[in-house]
């Protein structure tokens, strides 16, 4: 650990200096003697992203990020290097996710200015779709099948183990989602455009988080 921090202090002089490569080769050497601190790998990021090479940059971002999802430094340094390269897109989800864990930052809201209106990616496939009607099937039934009910139920635990909701697209990805699926099914829209349709009833929010939801 010993030799890890005397690499980490030799490569922020050299990124003081603006050697760039030198103090790349010695936050790898940092990161590569001590994996279990993610402040080495985020400046090793740093100084890839000072060379160029953004992608390598996300890369190392996304291994700490699979260690600690909850590092707004990790969302932070990614979204900057995702602007860098010019994927402003991809940029804005993440420093919008990283914002909403450290809303204190204000490096968050000045390079979102830098993504400008850029749109949200388009949505991954998500391959776990019609894979558990049988638990939700049962979820719905012991919302005594009013659909919102089991809306509202699943958007509160979003929002107590999720930092989802946090995000300012948040309703943006929710409209969105209404609308795919309203398209395919009648019964969806009703369900989640008119809160109504559920007789008034509150899954597990207890207060009706869904119906304030711009």
């Amino acid at each position: 650990r010993k030799m890890a921090e005397e690499a980490f202090t030799l490569g922020n002089e050299e990124f003081v200096k603006e050697n760039w490569k030198a103090a790349l080769e010695h936050f790898s050497r940092a990161a590569d003697l001590n994996p279990a601190k993610s402040e080495y790998a985020l400046h090793k990021a740093a100084a890839m992203c000072k060379l160029g090479t953004y992608s390598q940059a996300v890369a190392v971002c996304d291994l700490v990020l699979q260690k600690e999802s909850k590092n707004p430094k990790a969302y932070l340094r990614k979204g900057m290097a995702l602007v860098s390269s010019g994927d402003l897109s991809q940029a804005r989800q993440v420093l919008e996710a990283g914002q909403a864990l450290d809303a204190s930052n204000k490096a968050f809201a000045s390079w979102l200015k830098k993504c400008g209106d850029a749109p949200l990616p388009a949505v991954a496939t998500n391959s776990n779709v019609a894979q558990h009607d049988a638990e939700l099937g049962a979820l719905l039934a012991a919302h005594g099948g009013q659909g919102y009910a089991v809306v509202e139920t699943v958007v509160e635990y979003l929002s107590r183990n999720s930092s989802m909701l946090r995000l300012s697209s948040a309703p943006e990805m929710l409209a969105s989602l209404a609308v795919k699926y309203s398209s395919a099914s009648p019964s969806v829209a009703s369900a989640v455009a008119a809160p109504g349709a559920a007789g008034g009833s509150s899954g597990g929010g207890g207060g009706g988080g869904m119906r304030n939801l711009p």
